[in-house]
């Protein structure tokens, strides 16, 4: 009961956009229509897709440095002297259009862990959790309607939960991107949900982001992420960056992330998020 309580906000969403699909496909899409990214820094996913016969290529590569730990209090302390928490996640994902308004992509992560704490000490590098997905977008914008896709993921269990290196357990995930653009800007909404087929947490993720397009090829952009790791915590993260379309079919993104609020056991409170994108 706790799970679908949780789940339900995003399942008023559908219904509601369902409602109003078949009216919206029938009314003019706006001239700036989809001047947009697939994604953005970290976690928020917008509703374009790759286009039909199209691939696409990316890596995306995200550092940070835990210098604070939560202590019994629920205050968060500087991690003492001699102790030192770094991860690095790089994913190399893949996205083909198999037709009109889908695509399937695939994504490796490798991980690298430097887990220097108390008596603990790990140092991994290795697969994170391989995902695959297929991403469908059956609402189009118009003028007074947001564009909508659905994605399904399945996650494989080639992490190592033991070794910080993502989950060992296979999971789920159910997402569904909704975008608006106006002239100068555009409003992206991504909430998701992920149900781990093991003993492992369930993640409620909720994204947003705003992207500003003064220019055809720099676009500043915000992005903000809610997690909840069921049992294990919330997180807010502020992640303000950047968007260069140097050519056609091609972009570099760079951001910082900002820990606006956590009750993680540990918390960086800045980290860096890089990105380089193409398209064929």
């Amino acid at each position: 009961m706790r799970k679908f309580v949780r789940f339900s906000p995003i399942l008023v969403v559908v219904l509601w956009l369902g409602v109003l699909a078949e009216q919206g496909q029938s009314q003019e899409a706006p001239p700036w229509a989809g001047n947009y990214c697939m994604s953005l820094f970290v976690k928020t996913r917008t509703a374009k897709t790759v286009g039909k016969d199209h691939l696409s290529l990316s890596f995306k590569s995200r550092w940070a440095e835990y210098d604070q730990r939560r202590n019994p209090q629920g205050e968060y302390d500087d991690l003492v002297a001699g102790d030192s928490y770094r991860r690095r996640c790089d994913v190399v994902c893949a996205k083909y259009g198999w037709a009109e308004d889908h695509h399937l992509a695939i994504g490796v992560p490798f991980l690298s862990s430097d887990y220097h704490v108390g008596a603990t000490d790990i140092a991994t590098h290795g697969l994170g959790n391989v995902f695959v997905f297929e991403k469908w977008n059956p609402i189009k914008e118009t003028y007074y309607l947001p564009a909508v896709a659905f994605d399904a993921w399945v996650l494989f269990p080639t992490g190592d939960s033991a070794q910080k290196r993502g989950s060992s357990d296979c999971s789920v995930r159910f997402t569904m991107p909704v975008s608006k653009t106006w002239e100068h800007f555009s409003l992206h909404f991504h909430p998701g949900y992920q149900a781990n087929c093991g003993d492992g947490p369930d993640i409620l993720d909720l994204n947003g982001s705003v992207i500003f397009t003064p220019t055809k090829k720099s676009w500043p952009a915000i992005e903000y992420n809610y997690m909840d790791r069921d049992g294990k915590g919330v997180s807010h993260d502020f992640v303000p960056g950047f968007i260069w379309k140097y050519t056609k079919g091609a972009s570099v993104k760079l951001a910082a992330v900002i820990s606006a609020d956590t009750n993680m056991s540990f918390r960086d409170e800045v980290g860096v998020v890089g990105k380089v994108f193409f398209r064929f």
